[in-house]
């Protein structure tokens, strides 16, 4: 009927360095995925507007999972890179 605490009292710490480690990749990984959308965003004859959520039409619905990667310039983006590096 007890509990084993062991691990929330005395975490491992090699578990906790990988745990902290893969954080850092995923961190880093869709940090570089914002920087790799606006990229190909800025670029010439590129409509931003083709990701972003459009109502009353099914292909807008892509959206919802993409406009959160576009960003209005770069010092937007970095704005919001400096946070999750």
């Amino acid at each position: 009927m007890y509990a084993d605490l062991r691990d929330a009292v005395d975490p491992d710490p090699a578990r906790a360095r990988a745990n902290f480690r893969v954080a850092l990749k995923l961190a880093g990984a869709f940090v570089a995925l914002l920087w790799l959308v606006q990229v190909v965003v800025s670029g010439p004859e590129v409509d931003a507007g083709l990701l972003g959520v459009r109502p009353h039409d099914w292909t807008g619905l892509i959206g919802i999972f993409t406009a959160p990667l576009v960003h209005a310039n770069w010092a937007h983006l970095f704005g919001n890179s400096l946070p999750l590096v």
